[in-house]
């Protein structure tokens, strides 16, 4: 068995090996018949056929015994055993021939064989086959045919019938029936009648039809018969459930007891009769007794108990129930036991059943009960019924080396619903195990955390100020730079400023003669309060379009800056309005021209950007630098000054980036001069004569005793003008009769008339009515 063991095929290498015999055996004989002339002896090629069939035989069993594990005794002839030589290996194709030679043998037959060249094509597909099942130990046939060549009797072997998995084949296209569904007319008209609805689409369900729209969604489906059948429910008295409830509290173990020991017998009586009658029936008819009544009884009692259990709980309130009322009535069947008062009796019936049912898994279960435990002693739970299939799926799920939490712990319970109620009472906690010490450490985190909290809100307080004034000092040094930034940016145009007027008045005398260009800014620099109470500012500011009439000089080119855009008609206009000049002074009419190169009306495009911002014109040519490049590119190399109207700080900006002098005073002297008080002190200092008034009345005290001087020194003037210092435009003007409206003004004139001119203008003889 050496060969067989040794991890090859045996009865490969014995096929191998049989061939390699024959063919020698082949040539041998070919070789002596073609020296000697003799014709070769069949008794002989019999002889070693005979022992090829010997060979043949000892190796297949020896491979059968290596496959069966059961060794076997074959009884061989008495002749020389055969012994294979090893021979050198023959060509593919003559191996193939001499490997159908061995198994003609298995036919037995007396008759003298044909030569081994001439075997029909039937016989060789007889031998492949014969040979395949030889090779097959598995096929049905090869025992069959091992018996009937090789009288090879193999033992009889009961094995267990392998089943075999069907192949699953791809399945190509549709697979599944197509459904009805509603068709396209009556989805576009409700009117016609609804389609039929088939047997088969009815077995879909309800839902099926609504979503193919065989059933409209808004129909009312109703049920025949109801899956809800309407009843009377019976209500039991709360005083008589109470007295129950209490009776059972107070009997305790005896009860529990007798109902469980009853319970259980009549379990068992059931089962035992169960088992009585199927065994008998079965062994009538020769089959093996069925383990199923067992579990239908085991199932039976657990549902029965569950429902005992339930029924036993009702609607009572957690305080009101007794611990002992609590314990549901179950047999000892080990799937649950009782906690009472959070521990665990390990002498109780009920546990020595559950610990021997679930034994195999206890480690993990003491782990887990050891928590449970030390919760219930916690609350105080008077007790609590442990199922130990489903602490069985919580422990699974539950990770290593992890305490379980209270809903775990909990999710165990059969009475969950009641121990959480429990749980979720105010106080629970300091009634049970270390109450007191429980309650202590409670009140001191929570006067701590108020402590805490109130210090934190504190500290929150001060950080929130400490957040606002840093910010607010930091948006005050920002404004504080930007300012700083600004009074050094306009210092220094008002230096340039200053600069540029002075070259501009030493060299005035050569500018008025020589070739330049004036930039006109009707610009109105008032303040942001006045521009924005004035209506039409633009329309104000381009009231200056006669500054055009400066290209009467020929060696003037204007440049007008204008805040509204002009249409092409308009500037032609303009340019035919001032070549008019010409014609008016030859009295030609033919002499009129139409003017191109002498003045350029531009428009800064910030006025579209800042509509509604209230900017004067000089801000907005400050905010537009293509309007700036186009005006350097028209003066450069010439003269050029600019031509303001109420100078602004923005004129001294758009002069610095342009680098031309203005022609006019500082914003600061002419808004200074400009009002109606700075035109009086003008005046009075050139002592040109004005009439009477008064000026820079800065309060209502100081208007009335102003007005009433005024009226009292000049009596004979019936109506006094009244105009407000920072208005233009004929704005803040107004005026007031006092003949008509000042009731002692008669009176005052009669007691002018007693005084002559002189004494009139004495103080004493104003004073009465002054005061009137």
């Amino acid at each position: 068995m050496a060969g067989v063991s040794g991890g090859a095929d045996p009865v490969g290498r014995l096929l191998v090996q049989v061939q390699n015999d024959l063919e020698h055996l082949k040539k041998k004989l070919v070789d002596t018949s073609k020296e000697k002339g003799v014709t070769v002896d069949i008794q002989v090629l019999e002889t070693a056929i005979q022992r090829t069939e010997r060979g043949l035989r000892k190796h297949t069993q020896d491979y059968l015994n290596y496959i069966n594990c059961s060794p076997m005794t074959i009884l061989q002839d008495s002749k020389e055993k055969y012994t294979p030589c090893a021979y050198k290996w023959t060509p593919q194709h003559e191996t193939a021939k001499l490997n159908e030679k061995p198994l003609v043998s298995h036919l037995q037959d007396t008759r003298p064989h044909p030569p081994m060249s001439h075997i029909s094509p039937g016989q060789q597909h007889k031998l492949t086959l014969s040979t395949r099942i030889m090779c097959n130990p598995d096929n049905l046939t090869h025992r069959d045919l091992l018996n009937h060549s090789y009288g090879i009797s193999l033992p009889l072997i009961n094995c267990k019938p392998k089943t075999s998995v069907p192949i699953d084949r791809i399945a190509r296209g549709p697979t599944v029936s197509h459904l009805s569904v509603l068709p396209a007319s009556h989805r576009m008209d409700a009117s016609l009648p609804p389609p039929p609805v088939h047997e088969k689409d009815m077995q879909k369900g309800i839902l099926s039809l609504i979503h193919r729209s065989l059933i409209p969604p808004a129909a009312r489906l109703t049920l025949i018969p109801p899956a809800i059948k309407q009843e009377p429910l019976p209500l039991h008295s709360a005083l008589a459930r109470r007295t129950a409830t209490l009776t059972q509290g107070k009997a305790r173990n005896p009860v529990k007891i007798a109902n469980l020991s009853f319970t259980a017998n009549r379990i068992h009586v059931n089962g035992s009769s169960y088992f009585h009658e199927s065994e008998s029936q079965l062994s009538e008819s020769g089959q093996e007794t069925p383990s199923m009544p067992l579990n239908v009884s085991a199932t039976t009692s657990r549902t029965s108990t569950n429902g005992m259990w339930k029924e036993q709980q009702g609607d009572i309130s957690p305080e009101s129930q007794d611990a002992w009322a609590l314990v549901p009535v179950t047999p000892d069947t080990g799937h649950c036991f009782t906690i009472h008062n959070g521990l665990i009796d390990p002498n109780a019936v009920d546990f020595l059943a559950f610990k021997q049912h679930y034994c195999l898994c206890w480690g993990t279960f003491m782990t887990f009960l050891e928590s449970l435990q030390k919760l219930l002693q916690d609350f105080a739970i008077p007790t609590a019924v442990v199922n130990g299939d489903k602490m069985k799926a919580t422990i699974l799920d539950l990770e290593l080396s992890r305490t379980p939490s209270v809903s775990q712990l909990l999710s165990v319970l059969d009475n969950r619903s009641w121990v959480q109620k429990l749980l979720n009472l105010p106080g629970q906690r300091y009634r049970g195990r270390d109450g007191k010490g429980a309650a202590a450490r409670k009140i001191q985190a929570t006067w701590r955390g108020y402590r805490e909290r109130g210090a934190y809100l504190a500290y929150q307080r001060k950080k929130w100020a400490a957040g606002v004034i840093a910010i607010i000092w930091l948006l005050h040094v920002q404004k504080s730079r930007v300012k700083k930034m600004l009074q050094e940016s306009r210092e220094r145009q008002l230096q340039n400023f200053r600069s540029r007027g002075k070259h501009l008045a030493s060299n005035w005398n050569h500018i008025r003669t020589c070739r330049r260009s004036i930039i006109h800014i009707p610009s109105l620099g008032y303040t942001e309060k006045q521009r924005t109470q004035t209506p039409d500012l633009n329309i104000q500011q381009n009231l200056q379009m006669g500054r055009l009439c400066d290209i009467a000089d020929p060696n003037v080119d204007v440049i007008y800056i204008s805040p509204l855009k002009l249409d092409e008609e308009t500037e032609q206009y303009y340019r035919k309005l001032l070549g008019l000049r010409a014609a008016v002074l030859s009295r030609n009419p033919l002499d009129a021209t139409e003017l191109h190169d002498r003045f350029t009306i531009l428009t800064p495009e910030a006025v579209d950007r800042f509509p509604n911002h209230h900017m004067c014109l000089s801000t907005l040519l400050k905010y537009s630098p293509k309007t700036l490049q186009r005006i350097r590119n028209l003066t450069q190399g010439r003269e050029t000054y600019i031509v303001a109207r109420v100078p602004h700080t923005d004129d001294l900006a758009v002069a610095d980036m342009l680098g031309v002098p203005i022609l006019g005073t500082e914003p600061k002297v002419a808004h200074l001069y400009s009002t109606k008080s700075g035109s009086k002190r003008i005046f009075a200092n050139a002592n040109i004569p004005t009439p009477p008034g008064q000026y820079d009345i800065y309060n209502q005290e100081q208007f009335f005793s102003s007005l009433s001087q005024l009226i009292v020194d000049n009596l004979l003037v019936a109506c006094w003008l009244f105009k407000v210092d920072n208005e233009f435009g004929s704005n803040g003007t107004a005026f007031c009769d006092i003949a008509a409206h000042l009731p002692c003004y008669s009176w005052a004139v009669k007691e002018r008339e007693r005084y002559s001119a002189e004494t009139w203008k004495q103080k004493w003889a104003q004073v009465s009515p002054w005061y009137r």
